[in-house]
């Protein structure tokens, strides 16, 4: 948690993890399993580099703030694959292409929440809902691959991916 000997404490992280999840199948989402992946991937990025224990007393102080590795690069492809294939899916499904996923998402009963029910009385809402996600799921992966002189479309990208799941959080 507070970055001492990241490397290693990564990978008693992930271990520990996928022995807790391999021991209760029955529980897990594709959530899960993709924490694990992130996890396994974290162990080959530099996570002690900055802002850690580690960090502080490393006697080499770079100053450069990017960070580039095979683990970065995993890292990253990885999110970029559940958007890419995420919307591949729903690019073949009739629902979400005639504007009804986001409707029938918010009407299961046993995971909507209040704000649900909310915004299903608005329903030319939820069809616009519904297919800003799926542009989204489209364009966003392709933002975040985007050259470093296009930071702020990157960084816009994200902040939609994060309003994204706190609006998912909130309703379903």
């Amino acid at each position: 948690l507070l970055g001492l000997h990241t490397r290693k404490s990564m990978i008693v992280s992930w271990y520990l993890l996928t022995s807790l999840q391999l021991r209760n199948p029955l529980l897990l989402d594709s959530g899960d399993v993709l924490l694990r992946m992130l996890a396994f991937w974290g162990m080959f990025v530099p996570l002690g580099v900055r802002y850690s224990i580690d960090s502080s007393r490393s006697k080499s102080k770079k100053s450069n703030l990017q960070i580039f590795s095979l683990g970065t690069i995993a890292i990253i492809l990885q999110v970029i694959f559940v958007y890419f294939f995420t919307a591949l899916f729903k690019l073949k499904d009739p629902l979400w292409m005639n504007g009804g996923g986001v409707s029938i998402s918010l009407q299961f009963d046993t995971m909507a929440l209040p704000l649900a029910k909310v915004l299903l009385a608005f329903p030319a809402f939820v069809i616009f809902l519904n297919y800003a996600i799926l542009s989204f799921d489209v364009i966003g992966p392709a933002l975040l691959l985007l050259p470093g002189r296009f930071a702020v479309a990157r960084t816009l990208a994200l902040f939609i991916f994060y309003f994204l799941h706190t609006a998912f959080a909130f309703s379903i």
